[in-house]
């Protein structure tokens, strides 16, 4: 499949586990940083812990789980960004919280193109902008199942 040219819209790129990974903003209501985080036992597959933020609790997804990351990768630390998504359809959590690293930044892709062969399940296609990075854009919707 032919790479496309997309519109430009925001996305967050970060690093972990020697990969890059993009979110589109446009899905997230807010990113928020110095939030208590707290990891309980017992909690769904795919949950890591909660966040407080806004006055309510948020499920905290393993993004690591989904992304392959090593054990303990996306444990949120010291330096950890809050994404928060407050209407997700299509799944058990319609509201939840995934934690980046701090350092992560806004790209205006200039293209996507497919999922590379044997990204994870959670991967809807590769992102490019115009400086030449690459990063594999993340599905949310896919991580709220």
């Amino acid at each position: 499949m032919k790479a496309k040219t997309h519109p430009i819209l925001k996305m967050l790129c970060f690093e972990s586990g020697g990969r890059s990974y993009a979110f589109d903003v446009t899905e997230f209501a807010a990113a928020a940083g110095s939030c208590p985080f707290v990891a309980y036992r017992g909690l769904p597959a795919g949950v890591s812990g909660v966040v407080q933020w806004g006055g309510r609790i948020f499920p905290v997804l393993d993004l690591g789980g989904a992304l392959g990351i090593p054990s303990g990768a996306n444990i949120p630390g010291g330096e950890t960004i809050f994404l928060f998504c407050v209407d997700c359809e299509g799944g058990p959590f319609r509201e939840f919280a995934v934690p980046i690293p701090c350092d992560a930044r806004l790209i205006a892709p200039a293209e996507v193109a497919p999922a590379p062969k044997g990204a994870p399940s959670c991967v809807r296609g590769l992102v490019r902008d115009t400086e030449g990075l690459e990063a594999q854009l993340v599905d949310i919707h896919w991580l709220a199942r």
